[in-house]
């Protein structure tokens, strides 16, 4: 009966569709089913004697087989995920247990039973690929490349690294050039192009047009920046042009014994906004004072954030003036926080993480909504009265052309009749073809729609761009409208500027009014209308309709 016994319990374990093998106390295969014979390709005698190990991958680090006969040894069961090697060379995953079994005289064995869960474990690894890396460029993505630089810091495998982030300043423009496929060609190869320089280190695609990089164990901050520019400087080779890129980095220098990844990578990404802010191919790196600026990022990211979960966005108006007659000509928006219990907060406390953040694109969409509500209740009190809204080149002036006017085509006809839209000079200059590609559509759109000049004068740019763009307005800066009773150069740029406006046919609107001086000297050098504290403040939505109408009855 033992014996039919012996051979029933033989005849399972062989034909158990499970993974099954017996060593000895010495670790050599004694007993292996054809379920390990079928999944690893190899005949029993090439295994029987041998040990577990012959299976064992280049995955199956030393340490980890050292542990596993630490444990067993010391009678203790061991279960793991193994990747072992078949014998024409494929990888398999074995869910295995090991277990020490003692025989009734003594003697030692060692009992593996396991699954084979290749499948799950190859369908795992793939859906890992979408997890962790960039489709496009098939780097590392964000989230790689936050778990590797955390990994290694708390191993403190190097004594110090520097953490780099790099934003393609100009993507905007080769998208909308070239169009995305170029667009994504450059992408493609600065991630080559990264990947290829810096093999020592770790590289990432972290956003739409910022990679991230890990550099061990940094000798020279002089040869890391010759390095960057180097690489970065040249023309970008794409299937049917060489492009030219711009770009800002910022560089952290870390010790890694007092090194965390939110801490260093906060710091990276503030540094990165003050590049930005010195404008196009300007590497910074991160200093001790830029603490204060990271306090001040957290507290405005918190504040904007807080503000769209509870809807506190709201548009204060400040109105322009027509100097002829100081009616009401307009009313330029100007956004703020207004907290539950009444608070305000400024413009400076957020519009700057507001306009680099991923919030920028809905805010404006949101903001072309609002503005044209209020276009029409100016219009439903009999009130022919514009109102302008400032666009960051972040915002959906990025989109491409026709993905912009789509939004734009959204508003109500009869609202785009009195819509200005308002573009610092700054921001027009840094792409003037991309400019004026968007005024033009604008134009094309609805030419009553008007385009306003914001700062003008501030930009540090050739005026000759002026005749190619369909501009309406001219903003002019109120740092010239300040000193013009007491700065003759301000007094003579103020003068030029309104010259220069009579002849291309555009409107001026002097900021900052604060004084009579001011409006006398600017009225009679033809400035067209007036905008500041000595006519109105800004104020918000109720008190502005009640100025508007307290303006028709000084009309009449």
């Amino acid at each position: 009966d033992k014996d039919k016994e012996s051979i029933v319990l033989r005849k399972a374990t062989d034909d158990a569709k499970m993974w099954l093998l017996i060593t000895n106390k010495e670790g050599l295969i004694e007993y292996v089913n054809q379920h390990v014979l079928d999944i690893t390709g190899y005949a029993k005698e090439e295994v029987i004697g041998k040990k577990p190990k012959m299976f064992n991958s280049e995955y199956q680090s030393d340490n980890f087989c050292n542990e596993v006969w630490r444990t067993v040894s010391s009678n203790k069961p061991f279960s793991a995920i193994f990747a072992y090697k078949t014998k024409n060379g494929n990888i398999i995953y074995i869910d295995q247990t090991i277990y020490p079994v003692v025989l009734n005289d003594g003697t030692m064995k060692f009992v593996f039973v396991g699954k084979d869960i290749t499948n799950e474990k190859v369908l795992s690894q793939e859906l890992d690929k979408y997890r962790f890396y960039d489709t496009l460029t098939e780097l590392p993505n964000f989230l790689a490349f936050k778990f590797y630089v955390s990994d290694v810091v708390e191993s403190k495998r190097y004594k110090d690294f520097a953490l780099i982030l790099i934003d393609i300043y100009n993507m905007s423009f080769v998208n909308s050039t070239y169009g995305f496929d170029v667009g994504n060609e450059v992408l493609k190869e600065v991630a080559n192009i990264l990947k290829q320089e810096f093999q020592e280190g770790f590289v990432a695609r972290i956003g739409n047009d910022e990679f991230g990089i890990f550099v061990p164990d940094i000798e020279s901050e002089s040869i890391l920046i010759y390095k960057i520019r180097s690489l970065l400087d040249r023309k970008i080779k794409t299937t049917k042009n060489y492009i030219s890129i711009s770009y800002n980095v910022s560089i952290v220098l870390s010790d890694i014994d007092s090194a965390d990844f939110e801490e260093v990578y906060s710091n990276a990404v503030v540094t990165l906004n003050l590049s930005k802010k010195e404008g196009e191919n300007v590497i910074k790196f991160y200093e001790s004072e830029v603490n204060t600026r990271l306090q001040e990022y957290i507290i405005s990211e918190k504040l904007v954030e807080r503000a769209f979960e509870e809807d506190l966005f709201r548009f204060y108006f400040q109105p322009y003036f027509d100097s002829k007659d100081l009616k009401i000509v307009g009313f330029e928006s100007l956004i703020r926080i207004v907290d539950k219990d009444g608070t305000v907060y400024a413009p400076y406390k957020f519009i700057d993480y507001l306009e680099n953040s991923k919030y920028i694109m809905h805010f404006e969409e949101w903001a072309l909504k609002e503005i044209s509500d209020k276009i029409r209740i100016f219009k439903s009190l009999n009130k022919d009265i514009s109102i302008s809204l400032n666009l960051s080149t972040k915002g959906i002036l990025s989109l491409p052309d026709d993905s912009f006017i789509e939004k734009l085509a959204s508003v109500p006809v009869d609202v785009q009749d009195n819509l200005v839209l308002e573009i610092t000079e700054r921001n027009i200059i840094k792409n003037i073809e991309k400019s004026k590609k968007i005024f033009k559509s604008i134009k094309g759109l609805n030419k009553h729609i008007k385009i306003s000049i914001d700062d003008f004068g501030t930009g540090y740019s050739s005026l000759a761009y002026l005749k190619h763009l369909p501009v309406d307005i001219l903003k002019i800066d109120i740092s010239f409208v300040r000193g013009i009773t007491t700065d003759r150069h301000d007094f003579s740029i103020v003068k030029f500027i309104t010259g220069l406006s009579k002849d291309f046919g555009f409107k001026t609107v002097a900021e900052g009014v604060e004084t009579k001086e001011q409006v006398d000297m600017l009225s009679s050098m033809g400035v067209d209308y007036f905008q500041g504290f000595y006519f109105a403040k800004p104020m918000p939505e109720d008190e502005a309709i009640k100025f508007a109408l307290e303006d028709m009855k000084r009309s009449k």
